[in-house]
């Protein structure tokens, strides 16, 4: 079963994507970026899946620092600002997939498996 990290600073949205994805993944989550790197560097996910706007830090912010790490996650964010700027910014500096709020959830897991199985 492949890890996935998943970096949500709302707790009722992290319990009810861990809940969601547990059955498909190794699921391990994050309140905050400085929690998501202090996991990551020792859960070594295959997938993290972040929400953009974390306090005090936005999702390419993270992707920018995750990129220095040894192991490579793949990265797919998550928001309620998603814009085809936004999108095409994270793309470029290798985010994988982004999804607005609200996404729907059989397609974030087609992709999430799509992504972890590449």
């Amino acid at each position: 079963m492949q890890r996935l990290l998943i970096v949500e600073d709302q707790p009722g949205m992290l319990t009810a994507l861990e809940i969601a994805l547990s059955s498909d993944f190794e699921v391990c989550t994050a309140l905050s970026a400085e929690e998501c790197m202090s996991i990551a560097a020792g859960f070594q996910p295959r997938v993290i899946l972040a929400d953009f706007k974390l306090q005090g830090h936005n999702g390419l912010e993270l992707v920018k620092t995750l990129a220095h790490f040894s192991h490579k996650p793949i990265i797919v964010l998550i928001s309620s600002a998603m814009d085809e700027q936004l999108r095409a910014e994270a793309m470029q500096m290798g985010v994988a997939a982004c999804f607005g709020k609200p996404f729907d959830l059989e397609i974030l897991k087609s992709t999430l498996h799509q992504l972890a199985d590449a």
